[in-house]
């Protein structure tokens, strides 16, 4: 029934003839807020030094105790190298942890996870559609670690493979099983992705709202009245 079809990413297999002709790709539109990041807000919150390379570790309101405990396993390594920001999930904070240098760990991320991801110069997260678009429009490097297919319905592990693919040199994905513990794959990959340079300035809002602006005028164009033809 539909007079405009728009996805996110290429279909993965041919689709009709009659689909194809009303298909776009639009990518994911973002929320209207998303342009607005203010890195330096956030630096100066925390109180990052100017210059220190940021990991951002976020796996959703919940968190992941599995993904938790990888990243408080590695805590020693990993801040030799990065000023960490843990969103670890509601009920999930350490309080042994609390005024660790180069550790800051928070519950959830209201209005300043924008800002955080805006600041971050590496990402450990799930590989949801909305985050994966949202890494993408910000160019930002990223430790993928999937939901599993025993407690989903496998579309991450799809998105993910298809990420690393479009971001060759800019992503590692890791499975969520009992390897991930001790948390040494998790370390290797964030060294192996440290440092690495993406080549982009400040991201264009233009750019950032273009999925939702075609959307917007591929909406309007089909609602416009056709006009009849003259016999």
């Amino acid at each position: 029934m539909a007079a405009r079809v728009c996805l996110s990413e290429p279909s993965r297999s041919k689709p009709p003839r009659w689909l194809a002709r009303k298909t776009i790709v639009t990518v994911l539109p973002l929320r209207h807020d998303f342009a607005d990041g203010n890195p330096d807000r956030l630096r100066q919150q925390l109180g990052i030094e100017p210059g220190a390379e940021v990991l951002l570790i976020f796996c959703g309101s919940s968190g992941s105790d599995r993904i938790n405990h990888a990243v408080r396993s590695q805590l020693d390594q990993l801040r030799t190298r990065f000023a960490v920001i843990h969103v670890c999930g509601k009920g999930k904070l350490d309080p042994a942890l609390h005024g660790l240098p180069g550790y800051r760990q928070a519950e959830y991320l209201h209005t300043d996870i924008t800002d955080a991801l805006w600041l971050a110069d590496l990402v450990i997260g799930r590989a949801g559609a909305t985050t994966l678009a949202e890494l993408e429009a910000l160019g930002k490097r990223a430790v993928l670690i999937p939901l599993p297919a025993s407690v989903s319905r496998g579309d991450q592990l799809v998105n993910a493979e298809a990420y690393a693919r479009r971001q060759k040199g800019q992503c590692r994905v890791i499975q969520d099983d009992e390897a991930l513990t001790g948390g040494a794959s998790l370390t290797s990959a964030c060294l192996h992705l440290a440092g690495a340079h993406t080549g982009l300035s400040r991201p264009d809002p233009a750019v950032i709202h273009q999925a939702a602006s075609r959307i917007a005028d591929e909406t309007l164009s089909v609602a416009r009245p056709r006009r009849r033809r003259r016999r």
